[in-house]
């Protein structure tokens, strides 16, 4: 969005801004790890298929090749296969991505960004990349942090090729940097990808670069090779086919927030604005720019959880671009007035993130956390709530119509961990992988049983793995009630014939054969 018309600016001072945003990396990884442990405050359920995937990557497990999940294996990878405790791994690898992503940051800003565009966008990579808390609510948690790896590989390569270099440096490293963050994008999450990536390549080609497409071409597609290679070829194909699986399933046609509150919210009105901008100052090419860029942006803001709109660090971080660049003082203070309203926006979303890591240190301290699953190793330094262990708290739920095997349902609502072992407990000494009717079934972590072979950690009510099982369990009460009853309305329909082979308060177990 930038020309060759940017004056020159010290590369120096650009340097020394990288240089404070990496400081400010180790000062929010060293506090985490200061803390001692994970305590988490919010997203707890989910949370626990988090901890399923780590886990079955722990065992040795490959992402998509040996369970489902539409999620990218990048992020499961760099935390599970660790030796030590997730939550000890989970901070050290956020930070080690993160520092991943700021080095190709700061290697493309060097030659593109002045000082203060460059410290905004990579202190906020760094806030974003590390935080303990998730966009959509400011407790700690471990849920959901694939989303926020993929926002700062997104935002560093969106803002990367929308301005081109205005002092000397290598194109082919440059290619390099974009390849190598489209495939982090690939591997941490789709949506992210196909937003990003298309439109990165479309600007390159628009602009004949063909040096820097050419490297970005041919690094993305070597570290395919690679990953083919040590994941083994039926890779690419699983995760194709886990994309496949939940685009089309009816059960996940939104993650949250519809599409008309998104497109109400203040922010989306200040970037249509500035788009408007780009077409009155910059003309027609960057404003086409401008306006497929808002677009990818609030596609990525639809399709993730909670639809926090941190595009906004992309946004301000080019509004003080194009501050430089103004043609007249109009213009100037325009883009001047957006970066201080892109600027507020963004804070919102980034403090809350800064409070979170600070606030480990004194969590960690507190007797009103204490260790979610004390006999599960990996887990050594996770804790919860009290009251999450128990007493369990059981709500009837009317959530999906009733089904031949079970007429009444409920909800788990408090003591999810309590729960999880008494389900565990019952199903400790199945002879054989066991299928459970809801939407997580985390339970072999407490109970030692292996994993099923092919289920997906979170399940949009599908049959995935049953063909490896041996029993179906019922939990009692399920923690997402509407998937149960899909999930055992979908095994009614496969005419699967049950019996019952016992019961307990938390679960029922049932063998199966077709008929």
């Amino acid at each position: 969005m930038a020309d060759r018309s940017v004056p020159r600016q010290s590369a120096t001072a650009s340097l020394v801004a990288a240089a404070l945003a990496f400081v400010l990396l180790a000062v929010l990884v060293s506090t985490q790890s200061r803390a001692g442990c994970v305590c988490l405050e919010s997203f707890g359920v989910d949370t626990l298929f988090i901890l399923d995937i780590l886990s079955r990557v722990s065992v040795g497990e490959t992402p998509h090749v040996d369970f489902t999940t539409p999620i990218g294996a990048l992020p499961f990878w760099a935390v599970g296969r660790g030796g030590g405790p997730l939550p000890d791994d989970f901070i050290l690898m956020q930070g080690v991505f993160t520092a991943f992503v700021m080095g190709a940051g700061a290697w493309l800003a060097l030659s593109r960004l002045g000082p203060f565009a460059t410290l905004t966008l990579l202190c906020s990579v760094a806030v974003l990349g590390t935080s303990l808390t998730s966009s959509a609510d400011p407790g700690v948690t471990m849920a959901l942090y694939y989303n926020r790896w993929g926002w700062i590989a997104a935002l560093v390569l969106a803002v990367s090729v929308a301005v081109p270099p205005t002092r000397p440096n290598r194109p082919w490293a440059d290619g390099l940097c974009f390849g190598t963050l489209a495939l982090a994008l690939l591997l941490t999450k789709i949506t992210f990808f196909v937003a990003v990536s298309p439109l990165a390549a479309i600007v390159l080609l628009s602009r004949r670069d063909w040096v820097r497409f050419t490297a970005a071409a041919v690094s993305f597609a070597a570290g395919m090779a690679i990953v083919a290679l040590l994941a083994g070829t039926e890779f690419w194909p699983a995760y194709l086919d886990d994309l496949i699986w939940v685009a089309t399933n009816p059960i996940r046609l939104t993650p949250g927030v519809s599409a008309a509150d998104i497109l109400s919210a203040p922010e989306v009105w200040a970037a249509a604005a500035a788009v408007l901008l780009a077409f009155r100052f910059r003309g027609p090419a960057t404003g086409t720019l401008a306006l497929l860029a808002a677009g990818a942006a609030l596609f990525i803001q639809l399709q993730n959880f909670g639809a926090a709109p941190l595009w906004t660090i992309g946004a301000v971080t080019l509004s003080l671009v194009l501050v430089k660049i103004a043609r007249s003082k109009v213009e100037s203070l325009s883009w001047g007035a957006a970066a201080i309203v892109f600027g507020g926006f963004a804070l919102l979303q980034l403090t809350p993130m800064v409070l979170g890591t600070i606030r480990t240190v004194d969590t960690a301290k507190s007797d009103a956390f204490v260790p979610m699953l004390p006999g599960v190793a990996r887990l050594d330094g996770l804790r919860v709530p009290a009251f999450h262990i128990g007493p369990i708290v059981r709500s009837p739920s009317s959530d999906g119509a009733p089904v031949p095997i079970q007429s009444e349902s409920c909800l788990v609502t408090g003591g999810y961990i309590g729960h999880l072992t008494d389900v565990a407990e019952t199903l400790a000494h199945v002879p054989g992988p066991v299928f459970v009717a809801d939407a997580q079934s985390p339970y072999w972590m407490v109970n030692g049983q292996p994993p099923l072979p092919g289920a997906a950690p979170w399940n949009y009510a599908s049959l995935k793995g049953l063909e490896h099982a041996t029993h179906i369990a019922v939990p009692t009460c399920a923690f997402k009630p509407s998937y149960q009853r899909a999930l055992l309305r979908r095994i009614d329909t496969e005419g699967l014939l049950l019996e019952e082979v016992y019961r307990t308060e938390a679960a029922t177990l049932y063998s199966f054969r077709r008929p």
